[in-house]
């Protein structure tokens, strides 16, 4: 059961796709407020229980937008290495206690309950015992079958058996008057860091690091013909020096000069890894057919 607990979990979904569910959710829960009117509302003047949906609904998108989108997509670039199943569950378990004390903070201004403190902890409580499982039930299936999609997709991606690099020279130009010149297959991984990137290549078949004061995406712009791809919104990696592929919910691990170094493929840039892995692998193929030809 730990083991499950600490397999990788992916932050989120991406800010937009996070957004679009909070928002279907919301509306999801909104009619089904209005047709079923639960908390007594039935029995309370239509004025007054209109008015407390209506602040309750917007409570709760805030509330789902600040920690589903905003919270979530600021996390994710700290803590996504970290992020596993055990604290999705309960990460998700919290945000659940949180809608609670909402519904019940909503109701008190609104005199519709007249909860204590002390039953507020006690329906927080039940809350807490209640969720859990389903919540736990829920993440730990998900991971699985993220996990299997993962595996699945990597599966289909071929693999190259010959090794034609290109050992053309390429010059990184930082925003300072720095620079880094090298051959493009001594290049491994480039790794943002804000307004810096940290470049890590082969010197002599040492792992070596500089960092240049320019960014990930002006970089990418730089090698925009090359075999340097975006895989991850922190990471550029050089098709070139992958020696293999391997996988878990959170997305791909790209292993690099004999597995010593890894760079991760997002879920969000898995479709564009494979479309760029695949003319990679096709154009070796071709290249050293014709070497054998």
């Amino acid at each position: 059961m730990l083991k499950l607990l600490t397999n990788p979990y992916p932050v989120t979904r991406g800010w937009k796709k996070e957004l679009f569910w909070s928002l279907l959710t919301i509306a999801v829960a909104s009619i089904l407020l209005f047709l079923f009117r639960p908390f007594g509302l039935a029995n309370i003047p239509t004025v007054t229980a209109d008015q407390f949906l209506y602040t309750l609904i917007m409570l709760l998108m805030i509330y789902a937008i600040a920690i589903q989108v905003i919270l979530a997509e600021f996390i994710s670039t700290k803590l996504e290495p970290m992020w596993t199943t055990g604290k999705e569950i309960i990460f998700t378990t919290f945000y659940l206690m949180g809608v609670a004390f909402l519904i019940y903070g909503t109701a008190l201004s609104f005199s519709l309950t007249r909860l204590t403190v002390f039953d507020a902890l006690v329906f927080m409580l039940m809350t807490l015992g209640i969720s859990i499982m389903p919540v736990s039930l829920t993440v730990l299936l998900k991971q699985n079958w993220l996990l299997k999609k993962t595996l699945t997709s990597i599966e289909q991606l071929p693999a190259v058996t010959a090794d034609h690099n290109s050992v053309s020279g390429i010059i990184l130009h930082g925003s300072s008057n720095e620079s880094l010149s090298l051959n493009l297959t001594q290049l491994l991984v480039i790794k943002g860091q804000q307004n810096y990137s940290e470049v890590i290549y082969l010197s002599q078949q040492e792992i070596k690091r500089k960092l240049l004061r320019i960014t990930l995406a002006a970089l990418q712009e730089q090698l925009s013909s090359t075999s340097v791809i975006r895989c991850h919104r922190s990471y550029l990696v050089n098709l070139q020096n992958v020696d293999s592929i391997n996988g878990n919910a959170q997305g791909y691990q790209l292993m690099l000069h004999q597995d010593l170094l890894t760079a991760p493929v997002s879920r969000s840039y898995i479709p564009a890894f494979n479309a760029a892995w695949k003319s990679f692998c096709e154009n070796t193929t071709a290249l050293n057919n014709q070497d054998e030809s």
